[in-house]
């Protein structure tokens, strides 16, 4: 999921806390790349090959449990969101810099997506896998750009209200929800516990930079950001007119290829039948250019707190479970 590239998520989470949001970004990351090295020892021990039998190992009891349903209505709603999200990043981009009314920018994603589902989407995931990289290759250069900002992070203004040690959490606890599905996939790149404690670590790390640099970025903007959808965006104008288009039109790409991904995840996870498929399409769709009017920003701010606070379940049970093993490794 590409869920930095905007600020706005950074700005939420972290930034809006000023140094103690620096320091939360840190425990974050910790917490995400603990998730991953305790994930990584339960799917490698049960050699799990799905997320069912992911849920069935860390609840200990069979996919029909009430607990292992409502993880897996959390993931699928978690996927609807974040398609929704990105459908209201795309409408907030054309606004921004394209002065392009919200409602025709939400018509002209659907379509795109409506069409993209009804056809072969491999290539646009594809895309997806190509993008990660590249985006964060240009945060990171950004970031680097404006090293001279650090010293300055101690005088962001902090907003009122929310606390920086809860918020720190909820980040990493809402990014745990989609980390599984995927760490399942690279359970066969990952040979020992030793290279998953060194991923865990190379992820810790990764994050915490492209936070750092998010941070930097964001400190160019001179007014408030609460004004701001897309505040990265905004910030990089600052940095050249080349930089902003050359970021504009990889962020475009980057939200498409993220709505399309997230979304053929949650069409296949729900649908048991291709006109169940087709009729799920048409709903997401319409009602994405609906929902998109709620304000890029506001999803956002409302949504994923709230999925921060459901992943803590999930996460509980990631803990119990690798307590349990060990205790009976020690028996």
């Amino acid at each position: 999921m590409l869920v930095f590239h905007h600020g706005q998520e950074i700005y939420l989470f972290f930034f809006k806390f000023g140094y103690k949001g620096f320091i939360g970004a840190i425990i974050s990351s910790l917490l995400i790349g603990i998730i991953i090295h305790l994930s990584f020892r339960l799917i490698k021990k049960n050699d799990i090959k799905n997320y069912t039998e992911f849920l069935k190992i860390i609840n200990n009891k069979d996919n029909k449990n009430h607990i292992n349903k409502l993880l897996n209505y959390i993931i699928n709603i978690f996927l609807l969101i974040t398609f929704y999200i990105m459908v209201a990043g795309f409408c907030a981009y054309v606004s921004q810099e394209l002065k392009i009314p919200y409602f025709i920018g939400g018509v002209i994603i659907s379509i795109l997506s409506y069409i993209t589902f009804r056809n072969n989407i491999e290539g646009i995931i594809k895309v997806n896998t190509i993008l990660i990289p590249v985006i964060t290759g240009f945060v990171i250069l950004f970031g680097l750009m404006n090293i001279g900002r650090i010293d300055n992070i101690k005088n962001i203004n902090i907003s009122e209200g929310g606390n920086w040690i809860l918020s720190s959490i909820l980040y990493g606890s809402y990014n745990s929800i989609v980390l599984i599905p995927i760490l399942i996939k690279l359970k066969d790149l990952i040979k020992s516990c030793k290279e998953s404690l060194l991923t865990s670590i190379i992820i810790f790390f990764a994050i915490m930079l492209l936070v750092i640099s998010i941070y930097l970025i964001l400190m160019n903007i001179n007014i408030s950001i609460d004004e701001i959808e897309l505040p990265v965006i905004y910030a990089v104008s600052f940095m050249g007119k080349g930089f902003k288009i050359i970021y504009g039109i990889i962020i475009v790409f980057a939200i498409f290829t993220t709505e399309v991904s997230s979304g053929y995840a949650f069409l296949t996870g729900c649908s048991t039948s291709k006109n169940m498929y087709n009729l799920l399409n048409i709903f997401i769709c319409v009602s994405g250019i609906l929902i998109s009017k709620l304000g890029f920003s506001r999803l956002i701010n409302i949504l994923y707190p709230l999925f921060g606070f459901l992943g803590l379940l999930q996460i509980f049970y990631i803990i119990k479970s690798n307590f349990k093993q060990a205790i009976e490794k020690k028996g």
